[in-house]
């Protein structure tokens, strides 16, 4: 019979262990939205893949073209769609997508997956990516690694910037499967296709997505998932969980964990 731990047994365990994240693209020390999490009081262990060697992350072993651009930042296993180039960012000066990601040279490049890459880590709670519209082709290579996955943290563009990438519908596609459910969207760009005059277009966004589906995750994974709700604020979402492995969780306990003293009453 498994013993129903207190509140404080609770509140020790999940905030002892740090959350693990595999973090792919984007600048080595900035994970992006889950540094909410971290902001809450939680320890995040980062697991990078900025320097392998030559190797590039992608669905498969093997190689893969990689476009170098004259802005580092937007390199990437994609080249930029030219029906966007003229495109302006609404909260970026006036350069132009074409000009963010004006092409120095196509080099050849190594490729692995995170399914590989995984087999000598720590398992990941987190998979962060940042990688230019290969979002979904990276996916597909942690097919293994996402069963246990509780979060994922990815760019998602709803038009097509780079030439042949899936658009947001169809990682949410691929995802649901999983367990995943949208929690919500970060640092929405909108894109206007001339100067920047009135309201743009929806066209990048951060998105992260939950595993919904507690039951079948163990009770390390709740309580991991618990803490990753609750440093995004989803306080209803962590009580819900903690319930279902621990029963009824006191008030304080949920404070404790968001670590914000004007936390909203949870209960009426």
């Amino acid at each position: 019979m498994v013993r129903k731990r207190d509140d404080r047994e609770l509140r020790a365990d999940c905030m002892a262990s740090a959350i693990v994240v595999y973090h792919v693209g984007g600048g080595s020390d900035e994970f992006g939205p889950i540094e909410r999490v971290k902001d809450a009081g939680f320890a995040l262990h980062p697991v990078t893949f900025e320097a392998l060697d030559g190797l590039c992350i992608d669905d498969k072993i093997g190689e893969a073209d990689f476009y170098l651009n004259k802005h580092p930042l937007s390199s990437g296993l994609l080249r930029a769609n030219p029906r966007y180039t003229r495109e302006v960012h609404h909260e970026a000066p006036n350069i132009t997508w074409g000009e963010n990601c004006e092409l120095d040279r196509i080099v050849r490049v190594k490729t692995t997956t995170i399914d590989e890459l995984a087999k000598n880590l720590p398992q990941a709670d987190v998979l962060s990516m940042d990688t230019q519209g290969a979002e979904l082709r990276i996916l597909r290579g942690a097919s293994e690694t996402l069963r246990s996955t509780l979060c994922v943290v990815n760019e998602v563009e709803f038009a097509p910037i780079y030439e042949g990438q899936p658009l947001f519908d169809e990682q949410m596609a691929f995802l649901r499967p999983y367990g995943f459910r949208l929690m919500e969207l970060f640092s929405i760009q909108a894109w206007h296709p001339g100067p920047k005059f009135g309201l743009g277009f929806l066209t990048v966004a951060e998105a992260v997505w939950l595993r919904f589906d507690y039951e079948n995750l163990t009770r390390e994974q709740v309580e991991t998932l618990a803490k990753i709700s609750a440093g995004f604020g989803r306080m209803s979402f962590a009580l819900v969980l903690l319930e279902h492995i621990n029963g009824e969780v006191e008030n304080e306990m949920l404070r404790s964990l968001w670590k914000f003293k004007d936390a909203p009453e949870l209960r009426e």
